[in-house]
């Protein structure tokens, strides 16, 4: 029987009830592995451990439910993941507000250590900055970045194996991803093509069930 070369597991971190994620995550037919109602310190290295003991899975790919996204985008960056031990697509930082015109992709890494500093610190490429690089080179939509904010992230098993999620007083998983990473020197990519949307507070349900529902890890094959 036909088996695959690329076998992603589509992680899912889910702190809150969000109908709109729910639905765009629906629609994507892969393997899920939804890890529901953690902090973020116990979710990410818990997330991993569940990973590395599904030797048949090739990638972990890191999707949070404030991303709104669509089987294309999925299609796409798994079409390139082979090639690329850590790839993502980007989206906007904010909906509204003065960083709305701000993408998730930084070319600079982010403060270090992070829980100690606010947006302002980071370096976040303007949305239209972006769109003007993908235009130039239509040919060429994948970059190298520093930083893209975990934006649906495919890393390669060899990285999730080298690499640990860690956090800084519970936040900040994406920036200390980026300095692992760097400090490994292992290269991240973005593929231009590959837009979502972000949400951001006043677009998501107001609640987070961290500590109000049952926590639990739940595999759902496709």
């Amino acid at each position: 029987m036909y088996q695959e070369r690329t076998r992603p597991l589509l992680v899912i971190f889910q702190p809150r009830y969000n109908e709109r994620f729910l639905d765009a995550v629906s629609k994507v037919k892969v393997d899920k592995l939804w890890i529901n109602y953690y902090p973020q310190h116990i979710a990410y290295p818990l997330a991993r451990i569940e990973f590395l003991k599904r030797e048949e899975y090739t990638h972990f790919v890191i999707m949070t439910d404030d991303l709104i996204f669509t089987n294309r985008d999925y299609q796409i960056l798994k079409g390139e993941c082979e090639k690329y031990d850590v790839i993502s697509g980007w989206a906007n930082n904010w909906i509204s507000g003065p960083w709305a015109e701000y993408s998730s992709i930084s070319f600079k890494l982010p403060p270090d250590p992070p829980g100690q500093s606010t947006i302002y610190d980071y370096d976040f490429a303007k949305i239209i900055t972006i769109q003007v690089m993908k235009e130039a080179n239509p040919d060429k939509p994948i970059i190298e970045v520093p930083h893209q904010g975990t934006m649906m992230t495919f890393l390669s098993r060899k990285v999730v194996e080298q690499i640990p999620f860690r956090h800084d007083c519970g936040c900040c998983v994406d920036a200390l991803l980026s300095h692992d990473l760097h400090n490994a020197g292992i290269k991240q990519y973005v593929d231009l093509r590959v837009r979502m949307l972000h949400l951001k507070w006043a677009e998501l349900p107001p609640d987070l069930l961290v500590g109000k529902k049952p926590s639990s890890v739940v595999f759902e094959p496709q």
